[in-house]
Formats: C-alpha cells, structure tokens, sequence
C-alpha cells in the first residue's frame, strides 16, 4: 500500500478539459482593448497602458464628421463627377461613425454583431477610394490627397494590429485612432479642394469678379447650373 501512495495518480482529465474551456472563455476579441487589462496579481509584464482613452472613443465619429461635409458640399462634388454614387458613400459615412463607436468604444469589441458590422461597412468605405480613380477624373492635388491618405491610414490600421498583437494597448490605441482620422482628414481635404476648383473653373469661365482665391475659399461664388441641380441631399423621388 505505501508503494501504491509513491505512484503518480491518475491525471483527472474532465478537470483539464473544464480548464481549458475557462481559458478559452478568457480570450478576449482581438481587437477589444479592455483585454489589455492586467490581472489583479500583476502578472502581465507587458506594457497594458489605460483601458480606453478618451479620444480613442471620440475620434470613431471622424467618419461622420467626413460625412457631413460631402452632404453639405454633395453639389460640388457632384459638379466634379456625376457618375460616382456621392449620396450612398455619405450615408455611410454617417453611419461608420457609429457603427465604430459602438464596436470600438460602447462594446469594446464583445459584440459579434457591432464587430460584423463596422469592419464590413468600414472595408467596403476603404475599398471606395481607389474605386473613384474609375469614376472621377483628378488633378495631382486630388491624387496625392486621395493616394497618402489612403496609404497612410491603411500603414497606421497593421501598426496598431501589430501592437495589439505585442500587448501595448497604449499604441495600440494611437495608431487605431490614427486609422480612423487619416481617411476622414484626406476625404475632407479632397472635399474641399474639389469645391474650390468647381468655383474657380466656373468664374475663370465666365469672368467673374468674384474669381479672387480668397473670396472664394471663405464665400464662395455663383456656381454652375449642375450645383444648382445636384445640391440637394435627397433625390428627387424620395
């Protein structure tokens, strides 16, 4: 009998397997930062940072912001390409910012559902850009605009994945909101830049005297008949 008490017992297999479902319920979603937090015994050596800042959560609305401004401006940027669908890609401009919030900031990355839904708006937006070069014919201004902001957010979007994966939740945090500023800042630049050289081409055709840069940059001007037509946000049969 004290020979059988030296012997190894038997391994309790039902206890391992209930210790792996617990770990594995302990993963958190890979882009959620709250499983940045430590442990209460400090054990995570990593660099965990603060759970979420606040302008992590209030940059998410840069979209809308970008949004709002091609629905104010929609007449102008119609002007400049008519083919391009400028009323859909506002809507969901205005809609990515929540659809960001939501997933990013409110459920932190433990909704499947907000998950589902702000990376498949979000990667159809991004897939947008490149698509005008088909639909929009652009000057150097409008390429470069178009071209870094592009690459830009899309070199910030893998930094922050790549942080993510290292375990530092404070850079993570900026090179994610990064992402979500470079975009919106290079559509509205765009935006406006398009607005202007719509006003300038329209006065330097009809001798305008308003054509002075300045007075058109901070006024504006009397436009062509197609932003007469296109400016309003809603088509005519809704």
């Amino acid at each position: 009998s004290n020979l059988l008490k030296l012997l190894p017992s038997r391994p309790d297999f039902r206890a391992m397997q209930s210790m792996d479902v617990e770990a594995d319920c302990c993963m958190g979603d890979e882009e959620d930062p709250k499983a940045f937090i430590a442990d209460e015994n400090g054990s995570d050596e990593k660099d965990r940072g603060p759970a979420l800042a606040w302008w992590f959560r209030a940059c998410c609305f840069c979209y809308s912001a970008v949004g709002l401004d091609m629905a104010w401006r929609l007449g102008y940027v119609s002007c400049h390409c008519s083919l391009y669908p400028w009323r859909l890609e506002a809507c969901l401009l205005l809609l990515q910012g929540c659809l960001s919030f939501m997933h990013d900031a409110y459920f932190a990355g433990r909704s499947p559902v907000a998950k589902a839904a702000d990376r498949c708006c979000a990667s159809f937006l991004t897939l947008c850009q490149p698509l005008k070069l088909g639909f929009c014919s652009m000057d150097a201004v409008q390429l470069c605009l178009l071209s870094c902001s592009w690459t830009l957010g899309i070199l910030c979007f893998k930094a922050g994945g790549r942080y993510f994966a290292a375990g530092n939740a404070r850079y993570y945090q900026i090179y994610h909101t990064l992402w979500h500023i470079m975009l919106p800042l290079g559509g509205l630049l765009w935006i406006e830049y398009t607005r202007l050289s719509v006003l300038l081409r329209h006065a330097s055709q009809v001798q305008s005297p308003a054509a002075d840069f300045a007075t058109l940059l901070w006024e504006g001007g009397p436009g062509p008949d197609c932003l007469r037509r296109s400016s309003a946000f809603l088509p005519d049969w809704i």
